[in-house]
């Protein structure tokens, strides 16, 4: 999936993982390419530009809204 941060305007790629420090008890975390973590409150500063069907069901399953 790919997002665009509104503040910046920097377009990043990004996965959801529970493979990151930022995880905890097998929660999902959102990582871009360079291994940064975005909690949910700085979610808030992204636009989705590119997600399949998949992705955004996970992404609402891990309570990304």
């Amino acid at each position: 999936m790919k997002a665009e941060n509104n503040l910046t305007g920097e377009i990043y790629t990004l996965r959801l993982t529970t493979d990151h420090a930022v995880s905890s008890y097998g929660q999902p975390v959102i990582v871009t390419e360079a291994g940064e973590a975005i909690d949910k409150f700085s979610w808030g500063f992204y636009e989705l530009v590119e997600i399949t069907d998949k992705e955004m069901n996970d992404l609402k399953k891990a309570g990304y809204q």
